[in-house]
């Protein structure tokens, strides 16, 4: 029933972003903070976000939310733009903004969000090698794009293994000259940074092994979660969903075309990759798993779309924001 309403209603998403948004995001509004910085620096943006800081916590929180309904436009032109079957409903962003609801120590402005931004970017122009010929061109694009998601948020590195992969898995590249103008747009951005360190004599010798540990402590990576009992509920719940939807297409692929393979491969391996790299990459806070989310929301969009039952569909999302909203006054009991 939700679902059809979102799809009859297409035309007001904006209107459904900014109310669900501003639901879920009432706690933050109500107790503003400021930007924190993160532990691991080599960032473009540091000096917005110190800005930001000093002006207090909704000029913070603010931004970020507008960076959340950016991110949700972006799903539905991927989705058009690609014809996913469920292209016609602004689900993706809906879920992305009931999901992203329930995380309230992240409502403020962080460059996760703009990483978050950059990774729908390479997503989209990955799914564009599949029709291109023009593989050189694309490629240099992507490079570039995935530079600066690392200059604004260094713990993105741990994406390059889905980056890798995706390429090879859409397009085998065998001539040395994609490789060479793929590394070429990887690094032209870093030149461009560093060159102007240098020209203006600004220091940049924060690094990441100076500001954290290498160690890999998995136990102290899963006592970082700060998992609480609303938390793990609604964590429980998501992935749970997030099983039941992977199920129903790995059940499909055989009927999918070649290309729509490759579309959910790409989301299941930019799905994992946050998760794997937090637990086994030292200096990797939990940020990094808000990326995950991204993809998450194509993979569970799909399940509700083609599960026949619209009351459960209606009750997923029911249950989703119910969850997010115990989340919130939690904190007031």
């Amino acid at each position: 029933m939700i679902i059809r309403f979102l799809k009859n209603n297409k035309q007001f998403s904006i209107i459904f972003y900014l109310l669900l948004g501003a639901i879920l995001w009432a706690h933050r509004f109500y107790n503003p903070i400021a930007s924190t910085e993160n532990n691991v620096q080599l960032s473009l943006f540091e000096g917005i976000t110190r800005f930001f800081s000093r002006q207090g916590g909704y000029s913070s929180i603010i931004v970020a939310f507008l960076l959340m309904i950016v991110l949700a436009f972006l799903f539905d032109l991927i989705t058009k733009r690609f014809r996913f079957d469920h292209n016609k409903t602004p689900l993706t962003g809906v879920l992305y903004i009931i999901i992203l609801g329930g995380f309230i120590d992240f409502h403020y402005l962080h460059p996760v969000y703009l990483s978050g931004i950059l990774l729908s970017i390479l997503i989209f122009k990955l799914f564009l090698l599949v029709e291109t010929e023009n593989v050189e061109s694309t490629l240099f694009q992507i490079g570039i794009f995935y530079s600066f998601s690392l200059i604004i948020y260094v713990q993105s590195i741990v994406l390059l293994p889905f980056l890798a992969i995706s390429i090879l898995l859409i397009k085998c590249i065998e001539a040395w000259r994609s490789i060479v103008v793929f590394l070429l747009g990887l690094l032209l951005p870093f030149i461009f940074i560093f060159s102007t360190y240098y020209l203006f004599d600004i220091d940049f010798s924060n690094n990441i092994i100076e500001s954290c540990n290498l160690k890999i402590d998995v136990t102290q990576k899963l006592k970082d979660l700060h998992i609480n009992f609303s938390l793990a509920l609604y964590l429980i719940f998501i992935l749970t969903i997030m099983l039941i939807s992977t199920s129903k297409i790995i059940h499909q692929f055989p009927r999918k075309k070649i290309v729509y393979r490759n579309y959910y491969s790409i989301f299941f391996l930019s799905f994992i990759s946050p998760i794997l790299g937090y637990f086994f990459v030292p200096c990797i806070t939990k940020d990094i798993l808000l990326l995950s989310i991204i993809p998450m929301n194509f993979i569970i969009a799909n399940f509700l779309y083609y599960n026949k039952n619209q009351n459960v569909n209606s009750a997923i999302l029911i249950v989703l924001f119910l969850l997010a909203l115990f989340i919130q006054l939690s904190f007031y009991v």
